[in-house]
Protein backbone atom coordinates (compact mmCIF):
# COMPACT_ATOMS: atom_id res chain seq x y z
CA UNK A 1 0.00 0.00 0.00
CA UNK A 2 1.35 3.39 -0.96
CA UNK A 3 1.39 5.95 1.81
CA UNK A 4 1.64 9.49 0.52
CA UNK A 5 0.01 11.76 -2.00
CA UNK A 6 -0.01 11.14 -5.75
CA UNK A 7 -0.76 13.93 -8.21
CA UNK A 8 -0.81 13.75 -12.00
CA UNK A 9 0.73 16.32 -14.31
CA UNK A 10 0.60 15.56 -18.01
CA UNK A 11 2.30 12.24 -18.72
CA UNK A 12 3.96 12.07 -15.28
CA UNK A 13 2.72 11.41 -11.75
CA UNK A 14 4.17 12.96 -8.60
CA UNK A 15 4.62 10.98 -5.38
CA UNK A 16 5.21 12.85 -2.13
CA UNK A 17 5.31 11.81 1.52
CA UNK A 18 7.01 13.07 4.71
CA UNK A 19 10.47 11.92 3.52
CA UNK A 20 10.68 12.09 -0.26
CA UNK A 21 9.21 13.50 -3.47
CA UNK A 22 9.70 12.12 -6.98
CA UNK A 23 8.07 12.03 -10.42
CA UNK A 24 7.49 8.93 -12.53
CA UNK A 25 5.69 8.12 -15.81
CA UNK A 26 1.92 7.98 -15.42
CA UNK A 27 1.88 4.47 -16.95
CA UNK A 28 4.20 3.23 -14.15
CA UNK A 29 3.14 2.49 -10.55
CA UNK A 30 4.84 3.59 -7.32
CA UNK A 31 4.84 1.12 -4.42
CA UNK A 32 6.05 1.97 -0.91
CA UNK A 33 7.17 2.67 1.64
CA UNK A 34 7.79 -1.08 1.77
CA UNK A 35 10.19 -1.57 4.64
CA UNK A 36 9.86 1.75 6.39
CA UNK A 37 13.32 2.79 7.46
CA UNK A 38 14.75 -0.74 7.42
CA UNK A 39 18.29 -0.59 6.06
CA UNK A 40 19.24 -2.35 2.81
CA UNK A 41 15.61 -3.01 1.92
CA UNK A 42 13.80 -1.26 -0.93
CA UNK A 43 11.86 1.63 0.55
CA UNK A 44 10.03 2.40 -2.68
CA UNK A 45 9.77 0.64 -6.05
CA UNK A 46 8.51 2.35 -9.18
CA UNK A 47 7.14 -0.45 -11.38
CA UNK A 48 7.32 -0.25 -15.16
CA UNK A 49 4.31 -1.44 -17.20
CA UNK A 50 6.47 -4.35 -18.45
CA UNK A 51 6.87 -5.70 -14.91
CA UNK A 52 3.28 -6.95 -14.76
CA UNK A 53 2.85 -5.48 -11.28
CA UNK A 54 5.75 -7.45 -9.76
CA UNK A 55 9.24 -6.06 -9.08
CA UNK A 56 11.49 -6.69 -12.08
CA UNK A 57 14.79 -5.63 -13.62
CA UNK A 58 13.57 -2.49 -15.42
CA UNK A 59 11.93 -0.97 -12.35
CA UNK A 60 13.43 1.81 -10.22
CA UNK A 61 14.41 0.85 -6.65
CA UNK A 62 15.02 3.30 -3.78
CA UNK A 63 16.83 1.63 -0.87
CA UNK A 64 17.64 3.06 2.58
CA UNK A 65 21.27 2.59 3.61
CA UNK A 66 23.21 3.35 6.81
CA UNK A 67 22.96 6.98 7.83
CA UNK A 68 25.82 9.44 7.94
CA UNK A 69 25.24 10.42 11.57
CA UNK A 70 25.26 6.81 12.82
CA UNK A 71 28.16 5.60 10.71
CA UNK A 72 31.32 7.72 10.42
CA UNK A 73 32.73 5.37 7.73
CA UNK A 74 29.82 5.85 5.33
CA UNK A 75 31.91 7.07 2.37
CA UNK A 76 34.05 3.94 2.59
CA UNK A 77 30.88 1.82 2.72
CA UNK A 78 29.53 3.42 -0.47
CA UNK A 79 32.85 2.57 -2.11
CA UNK A 80 32.66 -1.02 -0.80
CA UNK A 81 29.05 -1.40 -2.00
CA UNK A 82 30.09 -0.37 -5.50
CA UNK A 83 33.20 -2.57 -5.31
CA UNK A 84 30.89 -5.45 -4.36
CA UNK A 85 29.43 -5.29 -7.84
CA UNK A 86 32.89 -6.11 -9.20
CA UNK A 87 33.02 -9.27 -7.09
CA UNK A 88 29.61 -10.22 -8.50
CA UNK A 89 30.84 -10.00 -12.10
CA UNK A 90 30.12 -6.32 -12.79
CA UNK A 91 32.57 -3.52 -13.58
CA UNK A 92 32.28 0.02 -12.35
CA UNK A 93 32.43 2.40 -15.30
CA UNK A 94 32.86 5.33 -12.98
CA UNK A 95 30.95 8.18 -11.51
CA UNK A 96 29.44 10.15 -14.35
CA UNK A 97 27.66 13.03 -12.70
CA UNK A 98 27.26 14.73 -9.34
CA UNK A 99 24.22 16.83 -8.63
CA UNK A 100 22.53 18.68 -5.84
CA UNK A 101 18.86 17.90 -5.35
CA UNK A 102 16.55 19.63 -2.88
CA UNK A 103 17.48 18.23 0.53
CA UNK A 104 20.57 16.32 -0.58
CA UNK A 105 23.39 15.50 -2.97
CA UNK A 106 23.62 12.59 -5.42
CA UNK A 107 26.33 10.90 -7.48
CA UNK A 108 25.40 8.86 -10.54
CA UNK A 109 27.39 5.70 -11.36
CA UNK A 110 27.28 3.35 -14.34
CA UNK A 111 27.97 -0.30 -13.62
CA UNK A 112 28.19 -2.85 -16.43
CA UNK A 113 28.13 -6.64 -16.36
CA UNK A 114 31.45 -8.23 -17.32
CA UNK A 115 29.56 -11.30 -18.41
CA UNK A 116 27.76 -10.10 -21.50
CA UNK A 117 24.98 -12.46 -22.47
CA UNK A 118 23.24 -13.47 -25.67
CA UNK A 119 20.89 -10.72 -26.79
CA UNK A 120 17.25 -11.44 -25.94
CA UNK A 121 16.20 -10.69 -29.51
CA UNK A 122 17.92 -10.02 -32.78
CA UNK A 123 19.05 -11.58 -36.01
CA UNK A 124 22.42 -12.90 -34.82
CA UNK A 125 22.08 -15.60 -32.13
CA UNK A 126 25.81 -15.26 -31.33
CA UNK A 127 25.60 -11.51 -30.68
CA UNK A 128 26.39 -10.46 -27.13
CA UNK A 129 24.59 -7.74 -25.22
CA UNK A 130 25.68 -5.31 -22.50
CA UNK A 131 23.85 -5.44 -19.20
CA UNK A 132 23.97 -1.96 -17.71
CA UNK A 133 22.90 -0.88 -14.24
CA UNK A 134 22.49 2.77 -13.32
CA UNK A 135 23.14 3.44 -9.63
CA UNK A 136 22.73 6.78 -7.89
CA UNK A 137 23.99 7.25 -4.34
CA UNK A 138 22.35 10.12 -2.46
CA UNK A 139 23.13 11.63 0.92
CA UNK A 140 20.38 13.74 2.40
CA UNK A 141 20.67 16.88 4.50
CA UNK A 142 18.99 14.91 7.31
CA UNK A 143 21.99 12.50 7.31
CA UNK A 144 20.26 9.64 5.50
CA UNK A 145 21.65 7.66 2.60
CA UNK A 146 19.47 6.46 -0.26
CA UNK A 147 20.53 4.29 -3.18
CA UNK A 148 18.51 4.49 -6.43
CA UNK A 149 18.99 1.69 -8.99
CA UNK A 150 17.67 0.58 -12.37
CA UNK A 151 18.81 -2.34 -14.53
CA UNK A 152 18.41 -1.39 -18.19
CA UNK A 153 17.30 -3.45 -21.18
CA UNK A 154 20.42 -5.18 -22.60
CA UNK A 155 21.83 -3.74 -25.83
CA UNK A 156 24.27 -5.14 -28.45
CA UNK A 157 27.93 -5.16 -27.44
CA UNK A 158 29.12 -3.43 -30.60
CA UNK A 159 26.14 -1.17 -31.02
CA UNK A 160 24.53 1.85 -29.49
CA UNK A 161 21.90 1.43 -26.80
CA UNK A 162 18.59 0.32 -28.29
CA UNK A 163 15.60 2.65 -28.38
CA UNK A 164 14.12 0.91 -25.29
CA UNK A 165 17.37 1.45 -23.38
CA UNK A 166 17.56 5.12 -24.40
CA UNK A 167 13.94 5.60 -23.32
CA UNK A 168 14.72 4.01 -19.93
CA UNK A 169 17.75 6.29 -19.52
CA UNK A 170 15.49 9.29 -20.22
CA UNK A 171 12.97 8.11 -17.61
CA UNK A 172 15.73 7.54 -15.05
CA UNK A 173 17.26 10.95 -15.74
CA UNK A 174 13.95 12.75 -15.25
CA UNK A 175 13.22 10.64 -12.16
CA UNK A 176 16.57 11.59 -10.57
CA UNK A 177 16.18 15.27 -11.48
CA UNK A 178 12.73 15.29 -9.82
CA UNK A 179 14.01 13.70 -6.61
CA UNK A 180 13.89 15.76 -3.43
CA UNK A 181 14.32 14.85 0.23
CA UNK A 182 12.72 16.47 3.27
Amino acid sequence: MLVGAIAHSGEWSVFEDAFIRFEYPKSWRAVGPLAGEELSKPGYIVLSPESGGLPGPMDIYLTHKATFDTDPNIREKISRDLTGYVKDGWRLLGSTEQMTVPGGRCTLYRVESKQNEACPSGDDPKALCHNLRIQTECSTDSARRVSVTMLLTPYPELGKPAEDTRKQLGIYERFIKSLSFK
